[in-house]
């Protein structure tokens, strides 16, 4: 059986639409019928394959895409949670379980760490594997355009767990979607960006939370 995908096929810019073979999930994975994808500056880096795409570690041919939101079609062996029929946005960051990290409830700082659309094919696909442990099920009321995005989402949404913001002002340095979900949150805080700005400082100046900057105003330059 085939699919559509979007892939990566060698060094250089540019990728490919293809018909590959849709993936068997192993036995601890599940096998996700894509329904929603997003794009992130990432699969742009990939794409262009500039310096940091080259230096990355990433296996070609690649089917890519990490942020994805689908249904669950398909289950390996050891699956126990997860039914077809689920509903599932999928985790980029994949551990391995074995290390010390993982062992101790750190598997986000795994020692062995594989990252989903980079070291392996991802979701720019009909469908994508991914270990069970890294698809969390979503309510059905999400739809899948915000579902999708959960991943760069929960980015931002760690950063204001880990830190003590409450009452204060709070500087982000980025326009971008995890930059944006900020302002989305309704934080007072003076968000700055190098490329693209007034497309996104407009984007971002409809949540009507915060102070905007252009990283070549006075203010910017004052701090050297």
């Amino acid at each position: 059986m085939e699919m559509h995908a979007i892939v990566k096929a060698g060094e250089g810019p540019g990728v490919e639409w293809r018909r590959v073979p849709v993936p068997d999930p192993g036995p601890d994975e599940v096998l996700v019928r894509v329904t929603a994808s997003a794009v992130c500056g990432t699969d742009l880096h990939i794409a262009q394959w500039n310096a940091w795409a080259r230096n990355a570690g990433i296996r070609l041919p690649l089917v890519m895409g990490h942020e994805f939101c689908g249904e669950v079609v398909g289950t390996g062996s050891r699956v126990r949670v997860l039914k077809p029929g689920a509903y599932v946005a999928g985790e980029t960051h994949l551990p391995c379980g074995a290390c010390y990290q993982c062992r101790n409830g750190l598997q986000h700082i795994c020692g062995n760490l594989k990252l989903f659309g980079i070291h392996r094919d991802g979701c720019f696909a009909e469908y994508a594997t991914i270990p069970e442990q890294c698809a969390y099920p979503v309510p059905a009321t999400i739809p899948p355009r915000i579902a999708a995005m959960l991943e760069p989402l929960g980015t931002s949404l760690r950063a204001v767990l880990e830190m003590d913001v409450s009452g204060g002002s709070v500087v982000v340095i980025g326009c971008g979607p995890i930059g944006r979900s900020w302002a989305r949150s309704r934080w007072r805080f003076m968000p700055l960006s190098g490329s693209g700005w007034p497309g996104r400082a407009a984007a971002m100046a409809r949540s009507r939370s915060w102070v905007s900057m252009p990283p070549d105003s006075a203010w910017w330059r004052s701090w050297g």
